[in-house]
């Protein structure tokens, strides 16, 4: 009876070893993935600040050349009256 229980034991241990390293390889395929996600992140946050950074200098463009015309009417009803 005790080698039985030895037995079933000895199984349980292997059994758990294992599931062990099953784990282990889980845990390493998972730190990849979030390894691969983070640089995709990284450079998806270094693209939108390029864009936003694109955008910003449009509008002050656009901003500047709306007061020149501005501007421009003004001068020119100035002048009518």
């Amino acid at each position: 009876e005790a080698l039985d229980g030895c037995a079933a034991l000895t199984r349980r241990v292997e059994h758990l070893e294992h599931d062990k390293v099953a784990q282990y390889l889980e845990i390493i395929k998972m730190n990849t993935m979030v390894k691969k996600l983070e640089k995709a992140n990284k450079v998806k946050a270094l693209k939108l600040r390029r864009l936003r950074k694109v955008r910003t200098s449009q509008r002050v463009d656009t901003s500047d050349d709306t007061i020149m015309k501005d501007v421009s009417n003004q001068g020119r009803m100035i002048d009518e009256l």
